[in-house]
């Protein structure tokens, strides 16, 4: 790369009294370093011209001290332009103020503008007014009966009169008991308005229907007055209403069959033609017809491995117009392409052979960590439909780690799965593809957002809870999750970057960084500002001047406990050596995660200790009034009766079974 010499240009410069002494060169440039404006020489005149105008704003002219000619100053509510040579004598300065006539137009003694009164009159108005001997506007009423019946003056107010035929226009019904009905009924010909009799019968509707009398009063009001607008045959019947004796019994009635009246227990109250994210009311029961292992409560990330890439000195036989696929959460398959850089035919030959593929391309390059740089700026850079990140990539010892960033479930990530189409797949022999593990280390209970998973689907996120009631306690007010650190490690294990991620009841996250002496950045993570659980909030924690794992634990503990999004998800606490978070809020976390290659390298982490619990009251509620038992009257609010819903099987494809599971509606 060639050598750029920078330099320097100053132009002349000193105080301003010296500036009216000197006669600046024509186009020679001068700078006051007192009054800090810049002027222009013509070879003639001392000083030179000032370059540009200045508007001091002080409210007084003798205040601008250092004003040239050319220059601004606001006094007494006036505005004024420096026109002599001195600022200091106010004849210099000339008023721009308007100028007015003192006849309807003044100065008062604010320096204000102000109408004089008296000074204006009206010469004309538009309709509606009229003017008076002394041109003062007035209302102008026709002097017809029909206007003055309905307009008139109370204490020089308009006051509204009496309706008129003709000032009724085209209003509605009156009590034609009282009144003669301006415009008639209408019919099923021809529109019009309601009658008396009939507002009456619709007063007396009862909306909503709260028993089975009110039912047939709704049905008897229609098929004994609207019998020509609405087929009566089509209504009929009555309405019949039991009382469940169990919370697993629901009776309704049915019009096919010869006993009309059936007993559905409460798992068939389900909305089988719709999926996750329908709004229905808190309490429903739907079979999802996802196999069981695809799908919980908060679902999981997938992640990947490809191992052994570019170990050593990757050739262009093995690599060069190669590819592999990631599939993804959203269902879509993303596909990374190494290519010749001089010759795209190849990529645009595998591109056009397989649209349906996501697919981007990077160079191909016979340096190792370079070509690992290379694939990894590509995995990077897919995005969604939604302009979300789909997958976060690192490499740790030649290995790629992959997670992808949306809850799914995804097919095994292995070589078949990963070959590419078209026999394009990595021909280096001992490059492998798995699904994998990307945490350090993790023990405890709960979900993990790394654990090693094909993924699986967040029912809780689209405010569902799947039915595994073995393993599920519902509680009215939630759970709140606890997540722990065993142990922190000194700051000689910790690198520059290092990091560790806390997932809260958002669905979002926080990464927390190492800075050993204020170079650190932070991490190329996710922040999709733009959808729901994948905010990154970012705290970098200063331990340069710490030493041992407490003083690093110490450090970490006040960071988070002064950032303010932190502050309103969790409660962080230490009592050595361990470090405790408390979810703010109930419902479920995805704990923390310590990565494997960019997490922390030494120290314990124990991190789901509780997963947590959504707060379900609202389902709650729906159970006790749609599955209320005989007794005893009243429930617990904590008490949740969930109606008994077996396990649903179903035949694949192949002949096996399939065990589905079924999910209960809390929000």
């Amino acid at each position: 790369m060639p050598t750029v010499d920078a330099a320097k240009i100053k132009i002349r410069r000193g105080r301003d009294i010296d500036r009216k002494k000197v006669i600046l060169d024509e186009g020679e440039l001068g700078y006051t370093i007192d009054t800090k404006r810049t002027f222009i020489g013509d070879g003639s005149t001392y000083g030179g011209s000032a370059v540009g105008s200045k508007n001091f704003n002080v409210n007084s002219r003798t205040g601008a001290t250092a004003a040239v000619a050319g220059d601004f100053v606001f006094d007494n509510n006036l505005f004024y332009c420096l026109t002599g040579s001195n600022y200091e004598v106010l004849s210099s300065w000339l008023n721009l103020a308007p100028r007015t006539d003192d006849t309807t137009l003044k100065y008062d003694t604010n320096n204000k503008l102000y109408v004089v009164p008296g000074s204006l009159t009206l010469g004309s108005v538009g309709d509606g007014l009229a003017l008076d001997a002394s041109n003062v506007p007035y209302v102008n009423f026709n002097v017809d009966s029909e206007t003055n019946a309905f307009f008139s003056f109370d204490s020089g107010a308009i006051k509204v009169g009496t309706l008129t035929n003709i000032s009724h226009g085209g209003l509605g019904y009156q009590d034609t008991s009282t009144f003669t009905q301006h415009h008639a009924n209408a019919t099923t010909s021809s529109p019009g308005f309601i009658s008396d009799t009939a507002f009456t019968k619709l007063c007396a509707s009862p909306f909503p229907a709260a028993e089975a009398a009110d039912g047939n009063t709704i049905v008897n009001a229609i098929n004994s007055y609207a019998t020509t607008g609405i087929n009566a045959s089509k209504i009929s019947g009555a309405l019949n209403a039991t009382v469940a004796t169990t919370s697993n019994t629901l009776r309704r009635k049915l019009g096919n069959q010869s006993n009309p009246v059936e007993t559905l227990s409460g798992g068939e109250v389900t909305t089988p033609y719709n999926f996750l994210n329908r709004e229905d009311f808190p309490g429903t029961i739907f079979d999802t017809a996802v196999p069981t292992s695809y799908i919980s409560n908060q679902g999981a990330f997938a992640n990947f491995k490809i191992g052994n890439f570019a170990a050593s000195t990757p050739t262009d036989v093995n690599y060069q117009d190669k590819a592999f696929q990631l599939p993804a959460g959203d269902g879509r398959v993303y596909s990374v392409f190494i290519q010749n850089p001089s010759d795209d035919t190849n990529l645009l030959a595998y591109t056009a052979a397989y649209p349906e593929v996501i697919v981007d391309s990077c160079d191909f390059i016979g340096t190792g960590s370079t070509l690992q740089n290379n694939v990894l700026a590509v995995i990077n850079s897919f995005t969604t439909v939604n302009g979300e990140q789909a997958f976060e990539a690192w490499v740790d010892s030649n290995n790629i780690y992959i997670q992808c960033l949306i809850r799914g479930y995804t097919p095994t990530y292995d070589s078949t799965f990963a070959q590419g189409y078209g026999g394009k797949q990595i021909a280096d022999g001992s490059v492998t593809y798995a699904n994998a593990n990307t945490y350090a280390s993790k023990d405890g209970s709960g979900v993990s957002a790394a654990d090693s998973s094909n993924g699986t689907i967040p029912a809780s996120m689209f405010g569902w809870i799947c039915l595994d009631t073995t393993t599920q306690t519902l509680s009215g007010r939630g759970k709140y999750s606890v997540h722990t650190i065993a142990s922190f490690p000194d700051k000689a294990d910790i690198s520059n970057g290092d990091y560790f991620l806390v997932y809260d009841t958002n669905y979002n996250r926080t990464c927390v960084y190492y800075d050993k002496d204020g170079t650190a950045t932070q991490p190329d993570i996710s922040n999709a500002e733009q959808h729901r659980g994948f905010i990154t909030n970012f705290v970098k924690v200063d331990i340069s001047g710490d030493t041992y794992s407490d003083e690093v634990a110490a450090s970490t503990n006040s960071a988070l406990t002064s950032d303010s999004y932190f502050s309103t998800v969790y409660d962080v606490s230490y009592s050595s050596p361990t470090m405790t978070f408390t979810s703010l809020n109930v419902g479920y976390t995805d704990g923390v995660v310590n990565r494997i290659g960019v997490g922390l390298t030494s120290g314990t982490f124990t991190p789901n200790a509780e997963a947590g619990s959504p707060d379900v009251l609202a389902l709650n509620g729906a159970f006790f009034n749609a599955f209320k038992v005989a007794s005893p009257a009243t429930a617990p609010q904590d008490e949740i009766v969930i109606p008994g819903k077996a396990q649903q099987t179903l035949i694949d494809d192949n002949s096996t079974t399939v065990n589905v599971q079924s999910i209960l509606k809390f929000r």
